[in-house]
């Protein structure tokens, strides 16, 4: 309730000392900052693929954050409608 709509991105997708833990409570994600910038182009890679496919998951918001938050150009993702950062 009260979810705004957010407009294509147009500067940056920022991550901000994002953590992800599975049901069990093992940590997949550890303090993750990064900022992507629109436009350009980014690879995943690491030895762990549940922690690349968690990683890409969080910016359409299929999965949230344990801690730490996800902003697309200074908006909180928690803060818009799912349609919207979907699309």
């Amino acid at each position: 309730p009260g979810a705004q709509f957010l407009a294509p991105v147009r500067q940056r997708i920022t991550l901000e000392n994002v953590s992800l833990e599975d049901p069990g409570g093992r940590a997949i994600l550890s303090g993750i900052t990064a900022e992507l910038r629109a436009g350009g182009r980014i690879a995943v890679m690491g030895l762990d693929e549940e922690a690349n496919r968690a990683l890409v998951c969080l910016i359409p918001r299929l999965i949230d954050p344990t801690v730490g938050r996800v902003r697309i150009d200074g908006t909180d993702l928690k803060d818009v409608t799912l349609e919207s950062i979907r699309a």
